[in-house]
């Protein structure tokens, strides 16, 4: 998802001012990208979502614990 938003959708954005007059079909090109990086973006959103789920609570981020003073005793069953 990361090269979408880095390379291809400044790309396409760049490629509509660059070969606007220079290609007849330059607005085909930028859609397509354009169309492209979304349609790759919105894939890579959802392995992500994907993905999460498969590591269910184990991450790089523990768990939060209830704040100092809460009164909640995280040793008790």
């Amino acid at each position: 998802m990361g090269v979408v938003f880095v390379l291809i959708f400044p790309f396409g954005a760049a490629l509509i001012r660059l070969l606007n007059n220079r290609i007849p079909n330059a607005f085909a090109l930028h859609r397509g990208l354009q169309i492209l990086g979304f349609i790759l973006a919105v894939v890579g959103f959802g392995m992500g979502i994907w993905r999460s789920e498969l590591s269910d609570s184990v991450g790089l981020l523990p768990l939060p614990s209830p704040p100092a003073g809460s009164g909640e005793d995280t040793n008790s069953q």
